[in-house]
């Protein structure tokens, strides 16, 4: 995000160019996610809010840009957080958005009727630093405060939790849903790593 709290899109054609400012979240925009329909777009803010937002990115880059590839206000806005939006991750297929917080949860909400359905509580109380979603339902939250990865279903369960003795700076589920990708360093920063898991069972 931007100091004046907006998002930008840009084009990177031959030359990099804004071709969208969006101003709409009272604090920082810290993070954003594009569903893999490339038509709903969620951001989440300092505010402690979240934004979903309609896309044309493919008919705005066809028609090189003459109208502009986000809706201009967003289609709805999510509550649920009492601190700053920290990560995101959505699923069209599965109408799922899924929000990271400072304040230790992370919220469900679906994505086409912007409904509250669930919080799920950060096991030690941590704020939470990064969360995935599988196709198969399974979430898995990380907190650079305890280096674990505690696991979830979708609703809210626990089903395992695993200290990783890392700071993981990315977490990313295959596209079949079987598999955790994770890239960090130790703790103390020696050592950079990328690792593999099993995601049911991590």
């Amino acid at each position: 995000g931007h100091w004046d709290n907006s998002f930008k899109a840009h084009s990177i054609g031959e030359v990099v160019r804004v071709v969208q400012s969006v101003r709409f979240h009272k604090g920082v925009v810290t993070c954003l996610c594009l569903g893999q329909d490339e038509r709903t777009l969620v951001t989440g803010s300092r505010d402690a809010t979240l934004a979903i937002w309609d896309t044309q990115l493919s008919h705005a880059l066809a028609s090189g840009y003459k109208f502009p590839p986000i809706s201009e206000k967003p289609r709805h806005i999510l509550h649920g957080h009492d601190d700053e939006i920290t990560c995101l991750a959505i699923d069209t297929d599965l109408d799922i958005s899924l929000s990271g917080s400072k304040d230790g949860t992370a919220v469900i909400h679906t994505l086409r009727q912007g409904r509250y359905v669930r919080t799920i509580e950060h096991p030690n109380g941590c704020g939470i630093s990064t969360v995935v979603l599988s196709v198969n339902g399974h979430i898995a939250l990380y907190s650079l405060d305890d280096l674990a990865i505690h696991l979830f279903s979708l609703n809210g369960k626990r089903l395992k939790s695993v200290d990783t003795c890392e700071r993981i700076y990315a977490m990313v589920v295959t596209a079949d849903g079987e598999h955790l990708v994770c890239g960090g360093e130790t703790s103390g920063g020696e050592k950079r790593n990328l690792s593999v898991r099993t995601l049911h069972n991590l």
